[in-house]
């Protein structure tokens, strides 16, 4: 598992990229509706402002602002959590039939 140092300081943006799993879907252009639903319930969740994105069509940038510093992470995982599971169903079965075994007994959805 990763063992990531994370910097937290309060009243600071971070830039941020989250990438999907498969670098070679479109999922994030093919969908962006509801990648918009999953920043707006993101926002509900873990208050944050976006002052800058670029969305491509598998991976994002975005400089936030969030309310409080130690949820950044929290913010990126709501996000990826609220998107996949807004996809649909024949989506998702494709996505996990290309993932390890490994991964699939962590749970991970192929996004």
């Amino acid at each position: 598992m990763s063992n990531y140092k994370r910097i937290f300081l309060q009243n600071h943006c971070y830039f941020l990229t989250v990438l999907l799993g498969n670098r070679k879907l479109s999922l994030l252009t093919d969908h962006i509706g509801l990648l918009k639903q999953a920043f707006t319930r993101a926002k509900k969740e873990y208050p944050f402002k976006i002052y800058a994105i670029s969305i491509l069509p598998e991976h994002f940038h975005m400089i936030i602002y969030p309310t409080n510093a130690k949820d950044y992470s929290l913010i990126i995982s709501s996000i990826k959590r609220n998107f996949s599971n807004s996809l649909d169903g024949k989506i998702k079965q494709q996505l996990k039939q290309n993932l390890s075994p490994s991964k699939l007994r962590k749970g991970e959805s192929g996004v």
